[in-house]
């Protein structure tokens, strides 16, 4: 069984806060539990990601989601943390993870070893914390 659930990677969470609202929070299941997800998943955000944050609160990250597999590029460009980069294909397994992906690292860009459907990144030692693995 895949690291990420073979639910699904995403799943949705309905939360609900004082006086009644409701919010959608999309989530992934992972061995440790749910880690709790900002969705990227237009070229802008995608592009901008997470630089310039000054960081993620515990059991959240980023997650990128491109309309095909592809063999994108990330860099560290203005990050002002080190992050677990996790490679996930179109049928949600984990092919590989980019771990520990420093700041100082730039301008070098860092890219999956197949092609990829989804992007979980997350601050580093993430990948280990959630018992996130290959396959």
């Amino acid at each position: 069984m895949s690291a990420l659930y073979r639910r699904g990677v995403a799943t949705l969470l309905l939360l609900v806060l004082a006086g009644g609202i409701f919010l959608i929070v999309p989530t992934i299941q992972t061995p440790r539990g749910p880690l709790f997800l900002q969705v990227s998943n237009t070229s802008s955000e995608r592009i901008q990601g997470l630089s310039g944050s000054t960081g993620l609160p515990w059991r959240t990250g980023m997650f990128f989601v491109f309309p095909e597999e592809t063999t994108p590029g990330f860099w560290m460009k203005d990050m002002n943390y080190s992050l677990d980069i996790i490679w996930i294909d179109g049928r949600c397994i984990v092919q590989s993870i980019s771990a520990n992906v420093s700041p100082d690292s730039f301008p070098t860009s860092f890219y999956p070893e197949v092609p990829i459907r989804y992007v979980l990144e997350l601050p580093a030692g993430g990948a280990s914390r959630y018992a996130i693995t290959n396959g």
